[in-house]
């Protein structure tokens, strides 16, 4: 059973593009000028530090920034299991939950993070291809 690219393709390089258009323009759209008449100011804001976390580093964008400082100090074998010192020293919040990529990345590293990755890839096709020959 093989999964017809003529339905998922499509979906996939919609999504691709706007999110591409969506980082491509974070200048222009994160203006403080520039409206966004379907959002509220805080949902703007919300984007906004999403998309670029230094813009307010002890603020919205400070947890952003302890995953990815997590993320990257778990080297490329990681720091052990239950070593990770920014998960288990309180800089990441809801580790368990939120930020559980970010702490596992610590923890596992660049190597385990990718058979993560891998692994949930596998879980999802697989799904796909069982879907795809349901009746």
């Amino acid at each position: 059973a093989v999964l017809p690219w003529k339905l998922f393709l499509p979906a996939l390089v919609l999504a691709a593009s706007g999110a591409a258009a969506l980082v491509l323009s974070e200048e222009r759209i994160c203006q403080p000028d520039v409206t966004w008449p379907v959002l509220k100011a805080y949902q703007k804001h919300r984007i906004c530090t999403l998309l670029d976390p230094s813009k307010d580093p002890l603020g919205k964008g400070f947890h952003i920034i302890q995953g990815e400082i997590a993320i990257g100090s778990g080297g490329v074998g990681g720091k052990g299991f239950m070593q990770g010192t920014q998960t288990h020293l309180e800089f990441i919040p809801e580790r368990t939950t939120d930020f559980i990529f970010a702490a596992f990345g610590e923890e596992f590293g660049l190597m385990g993070a990718l058979a993560l990755l891998v692994g949930f890839t596998a879980l999802i096709l697989r799904g796909l291809m069982i879907a795809s020959d349901a009746p």
